[in-house]
C-alpha cells in the first residue's frame, strides 16, 4: 500500500461502540459458508447463512457453539447488517486519500476512513491514552489487506473489543498477521496461514476462509507500560463478565475509578496503584512488583489476594505518598507469599485519633479509639465473611517503616499500620524500623501492641528497660478483632 495524504476532522465527543446485537457471541459468521484448513482455534460461536456449509472443522478447536444455519445464526446475520451500516455511517475523524497504509502509525481513538482501501504493513498502534472504553472504527470503501507478519498493537488501555473494521468488499489478513478488532466485511474474509485475530471475523454476504488460525476475543486486557518512568492513569472503568487484567512492563498503572470486571487481576511487572477499585476477581502480584494506592480491593465470593511483591499503601505525589489501602474480601484471604513484603511511611506527628496510656516505666499500656486523620500508610483488612489476612510467610524485617518527606519524629507519636477483622502470623519481629537515635538517643520504638493491634509508637524508656521492650514486641498472634477499637487492650 502507498501512504497518502489525509484530511482531518475533530469530533466533540467520544465515539460510541458499534452494537453487534445477536452477532456479539459469534467469532466467525458468514453468508456463504466457512472453510477451514489445518489446526484452527476459535473462541466463540460460528455460523453461516443463507449458505450453511461449514467444512474442515475436524481440525478446529471450538470453544463455543456451531450454529450452522439455525435461528440464532439468522438473528446474528440480521444484527450484523445493522451493525455494518452503523459503522459505515459514522462521521470520520480522518479521511485518507485512496489506498492508505496504516503501518507505522500510532492512532488515538476515532473514526478513520479511506474511500478506497486500507492496508497494514508492519505495526499499527492504537493508544487509548488511559481510557479502556476508547473506540476505534476503520472504514475501508473497498478492501482491507495486511502484509505478512503485520500487527495491530493495543496500548494505553485499548481493548480489542472496542475496535471495528468496516470493509466495503473483502478483507485479507497476510500470513502470521497479529490482528485486533472485529472485521465487518460486506463480502469475503480470508485469513491466511498463521494469522490470529483477537476479535471477530464477520462476513455479511460471502464466505470466511480459515487456515491454521486463532480467532476470538481473549477477554484479557493487557496493560503494557514498558518504561519505568512512565505512569498510565486509567480514566474510565474496566468492565466485563470474565474480563481479566494483566499488568506488564516496568512502569505504573493507576486505577483511578471504580472497575467492575469480574476476572483476575495479575500484576506480573511494575506497579499498580488502586485509587478507585480493582475488579471483583482474584488478585495476584509477582515478586518484584508493587501494589499500592488509596482505594479498595474487593474480591467477591472465595476469590483471594496473593501478594508476591511489595504492598505499599499510598500514591506518590498525593499527601506525601501517605494513604490507606483497603481490602474487603468476602470469604477469600489476603495472603503474603514468601517473597511478599510491605512498606509503610509515617507522615505526621500525633496519636491520630487514639487515646494512649502508658505504664510506670513508659511503655504503651492501652490504645483506644478510632484511627482518623491519615497520618501514616495503613493496611486495612475487613472481611465480611471468613477471610483472613495472613502474614505467616513474611520474613523478619519484611514490613519496612520509613519517614515521609516533612515528617520529624516526636515523643509519643503513635501509628496504626495494620487494622483487621481477622489476622494470622503477624509479629513485631517482621518490622524493620528507622533509627530514632539521630532525633533523641533516649527514644525507642514500642512494638508491644503491634501483633495484637497493628500499632507502634515512640517512647522514652530508660535502660535496661529497652531489652524488655524488645521482648514485648516478639511473637505472632492469631486473633479475630473488630475494626473499631472500643476498648483498650492491656499490654503484655
Amino acid at each position: 500500500m502507498i501512504a497518502a495524504a489525509f484530511a482531518e476532522f475533530q469530533l466533540s465527543a467520544a465515539e460510541a461502540l458499534v452494537d453487534l446485537g445477536q452477532a456479539f457471541d459469534f467469532s466467525v459468521l458468514a453468508g456463504s459458508g466457512i472453510t477451514n484448513t489445518g489446526p484452527t482455534t476459535i473462541i466463540g460461536d460460528v455460523g453461516s447463512l443463507p449458505t450453511s456449509t461449514i467444512t474442515g472443522f475436524g481440525t478446529v478447536t471450538l470453544t463455543g457453539t456451531n450454529h450452522a444455519g439455525d435461528a440464532i445464526t439468522l438473528a446474528g446475520k440480521d444484527d450484523l447488517l445493522v451493525a455494518y451500516n452503523d459503522a459505515a455511517g459514522r462521521l470520520p475523524t480522518i479521511i485518507y486519500t485512496p489506498i492508505f497504509d496504516l503501518g507505522g502509525l500510532t492512532l488515538a481513538p476515532g473514526v478513520y476512513n479511506d474511500p478506497s482501501s486500507l492496508g497494514i504493513t508492519g505495526t499499527l498502534t492504537l493508544d487509548a491514552m488511559g481510557d479502556p472504553n476508547a473506540v476505534w472504527i476503520f472504514q475501508a470503501g473497498s478492501t482491507l489487506i495486511t502484509g505478512s507478519s503485520s500487527m495491530v498493537s493495543l496500548i494505553g488501555g485499548a481493548q480489542a473489543s472496542n475496535v471495528f473494521w468496516q470493509v466495503g468488499s473483502s478483507a485479507t489478513l497476510g500470513t502470521n498477521t497479529s490482528f485486533a478488532g472485529s472485521i465487518l466485511a460486506s463480502q469475503s474474509i480470508t485469513l491466511t496461514a498463521g494469522a490470529t485475530v483477537d476479535g471477530r471475523v464477520l462476513a455479511v454476504n460471502a464466505a470466511v476462509t480459515l487456515d491454521s488460525n486463532a480467532v476470538g476475543l481473549t477477554n484479557n486486557l493487557i496493560l503494557p507500560v514498558p518504561n519505568a518512568a512512565e505512569t498510565l492513569t486509567l480514566t474510565g472503568p474496566i468492565s466485563g463478565i470474565g474480563k481479566s487484567v494483566t499488568k506488564t512492563g516496568a512502569g505504573a498503572v493507576v486505577f483511578s475509578v471504580a472497575n467492575t470486571y469480574t476476572g483476575a487481576t495479575l500484576v506480573t511487572e511494575g506497579t499498580v496503584f488502586v485509587n478507585g477499585t480493582a475488579g471483583t476477581g482474584s488478585v495476584s502480584t509477582s515478586a518484584g512488583t508493587t501494589l499500592g494506592g488509596t482505594g479498595t480491593v474487593s474480591p467477591t465470593g472465595a476469590n483471594s489476594v496473593i501478594l508476591g511483591g511489595a504492598l505499599s499503601p499510598g500514591t506518590p505525589g498525593t499527601n506525601d505518598g501517605v494513604g490507606t489501602l483497603t481490602f474487603t474480601p468476602v470469604n477469600g484471604n489476603v495472603t503474603f507469599a514468601s517473597t511478599g513484603t510491605a512498606a509503610f511511611q509515617l507522615g505526621t506527628q500525633g496519636t491520630h485519633g487514639y487515646t494512649v496510656t502508658y505504664d510506670s516505666v513508659g511503655f504503651i499500656q492501652t490504645v483506644t479509639g478510632t484511627y482518623t486523620d491519615g497520618g501514616n500508610d495503613r493496611l486495612l483488612f475487613n472481611s465480611s465473611g471468613a477471610g483472613t489476612l495472613d502474614f505467616s510467610a513474611v520474613a523478619a524485617g519484611g514490613l519496612s517503616v520509613s519517614f515521609a518527606n516533612g515528617y520529624t519524629p516526636a515523643l509519643h507519636d503513635v501509628f496504626d499500620l495494620v487494622d483487621w477483622s481477622n489476622v494470622t502470623g503477624l509479629s513485631a519481629a517482621q518490622l524493620s524500623l528507622p533509627d530514632l537515635v539521630p532525633f533523641n538517643p533516649l527514644w525507642s520504638w514500642d512494638t508491644s501492641q503491634f501483633a495484637s493491634q497493628g500499632v507502634i509508637g515512640i517512647v522514652a524508656v530508660p535502660e535496661p528497660s529497652r531489652a524488655i521492650l524488645l521482648m514485648l514486641g516478639l511473637g505472632g498472634l492469631t486473633m479475630r478483632r473488630r475494626r473499631h477499637r472500643l476498648t483498650g487492650v492491656m499490654a503484655a
